[in-house]
């Protein structure tokens, strides 16, 4: 990881710069990696954890306490600022929990839309911003939270 320190202003725009890709560049790693984890599970996500971030995680799972622990060490206001982005983020996915919608189009033409849970969700952030594990998390535990109720 690469860590910059008070940058000078002039250096903001380069540094909040998104990279970006040509998806048909992207694409053969994508179908190799899923590839991969449909086969080998873990063992892959382990392995192209160290190719792609170059650590070898000695779980795929964050335990309870150490979690914890993390937490807090964490400055208070960075706590509060995560809480907050939480807590925006599950309102939001919480506002589109709806029914089911039916409509008939035509005589004998059906339409619906519902929303189904998956049974898992595997999420790989390739950075440290905490709002995007936050929203691309929440939603996967929101809605398998919602369907069993």
């Amino acid at each position: 990881m690469k860590r910059i320190i008070n940058p000078a202003k002039e250096q903001w725009s380069k540094l909040t710069q998104r990279p970006t890709a040509d998806f048909s560049a992207i694409e053969p790693v994508v179908d190799e990696v899923f590839t991969a984890v449909q086969s080998q599970g873990d063992d892959a996500v382990a392995a192209y954890s160290l190719k792609f971030d170059k650590i070898a995680p000695k779980a795929l799972i964050v335990d309870e306490e150490l979690l914890a622990t993390a937490k807090a060490e964490l400055p208070k206001e960075l706590v509060e600022a995560i809480d907050v982005a939480y807590t925006n983020i599950y309102r939001f996915h919480n506002a589109q929990k709806t029914p089911t919608v039916r409509v008939s189009t035509q005589e004998g033409v059906d339409c619906w839309q519902t929303k189904k849970p998956i049974e898992k969700v595997g999420i790989y952030i390739p950075c440290i911003i905490f709002q995007d594990g936050i929203q691309v998390g929440e939603p996967s535990r929101f809605i398998r939270q919602w369907a069993f109720e």
